[in-house]
């Protein structure tokens, strides 16, 4: 029993800085500032968001929708991903995300 609970501890010593390392990655992603944002239109606004910390790069496209005379609530109501470092003209855009969901 103590050769398991030796190995387990040892297992668990050798991935927790794997593991802090990435928390730290993926916290640096999330706390970003957006690469872009816009208001397509009164109540409805569009953020893209990078995230290349973490061994991938792309971005992801959000639409909210708020309040006009509120708007620090908001609602996502559609997102795609993309691909790479920076926003691709082929890949989503907050025009296209907006016209895939809410028409032109």
């Amino acid at each position: 029993f103590g050769i398991v609970v030796l190995v387990l501890v040892t297992f668990g010593g050798l991935l927790s800085p794997f593991a802090f390392l990435m928390s730290l990655l993926t916290i640096g992603d999330l706390d970003s500032p957006p690469m872009m944002d816009v208001e397509i239109r009164p109540g409805l606004s569009c953020r893209v968001m990078g995230w290349g910390s973490i061994p991938t790069d792309g971005y992801t496209v959000e639409l909210f929708r708020y309040w006009t005379w509120f708007p620090m609530v908001q609602h996502k109501v559609a997102s795609a991903a993309g691909d790479g470092p920076s926003i691709d003209p082929k890949g989503p855009t907050c025009e296209s995300v907006a016209a895939a969901n809410f028409g032109s």
